[in-house]
């Protein structure tokens, strides 16, 4: 009767880790063919996949970042919301989705589905709509979307007017859209709040170093209110790129200096 039981144990046993090894299998050859179609751009393929991998394995972040972004490339704004559900409903933070997102979305040379991904979280979650503001505001700031920049800026400098860090992306959206009495304008500001900014002073004594020349012969007459004088000006650019270099000495700064 011992050996019978005995047997039945390990007959159990072997079937429980048979089954187990065939679960692993599946779970391999499911990623396997997965990530073959999210390579070759078959995002249908690929969510579908990602869904019966999620059902193995719910907490794994980074299959919800591939997911979230094979669904933003196919306009499912519905299916990646409830990926993002999902998640949280699965305990992951919703900023190591929001992570995981924009490394997939950078890696395979679609960022745009990163940004859809925000916008669409930004409508279905208003909650969350600060946190996406800035996370957004740092996209557009990589990206260099003048537009955007001020936008979103804008947004956040609601809540936090001086924050240095908002203000710059705003000062530099303006400069990226040629409004340059704002964006001058913003850059002094920033120095009132923080004298030593490095950046505000870098680029100020640039911009009056391209504009030490007579206002007749000025890349942009549009700049006008900004070039009252060519000693105003070649004054402005030694001032800021003086301060600039105490603070970070460069040749690429006292070349310029040189011939200020």
């Amino acid at each position: 009767m011992l050996q019978k039981y005995n047997r039945l144990v390990i007959a159990f046993a072997t079937a429980a880790v048979a089954l187990g090894a065939l679960a692993v299998n599946d779970y391999a050859t499911l990623s396997e063919r997965a990530d073959r179609a999210y390579r070759h751009s078959e995002w249908a393929s690929a969510s579908a996949l990602y869904d019966l991998m999620l059902e193995q394995q719910p907490a794994a972040t980074r299959v919800y970042g591939r997911s979230i972004v094979a669904n933003a490339l196919l306009s499912d704004s519905t299916a990646q919301i409830n990926l993002l559900a999902r998640a949280i409903d699965n305990h992951i933070p919703f900023d190591s989705i929001f992570a995981s997102v924009e490394r997939e979305s950078f890696s395979n040379g679609h960022p745009e589905a990163y940004e859809r991904f925000l916008t669409n979280c930004r409508e279905a979650y208003p909650w969350m709509s600060r946190s996406i503001d800035g996370t957004l505001l740092k996209f557009y700031t990589f990206r260099r979307t003048g537009d955007q920049m001020i936008a979103y800026a804008q947004r956040m400098l609601d809540g936090a007017p001086s924050n240095v860090s908002f203000l710059r992306s705003l000062a530099d959206g303006y400069m990226l859209t040629a409004d340059y009495t704002r964006g001058i304008a913003t850059y002094l500001h920033i120095l009132t709040l923080d004298p030593d900014n490095y950046h505000a002073l870098l680029t100020l004594g640039n911009w009056y170093a391209l504009h030490t020349a007579p206002a007749s012969t000025s890349a942009s007459t549009s700049l006008a209110s900004h070039s009252a004088s060519t000693s105003e000006n070649r004054a402005n650019a030694r001032l800021y790129l003086t301060r600039a270099y105490a603070l970070r000495p460069t040749p690429y700064v006292a070349r310029i200096l040189r011939a200020l």
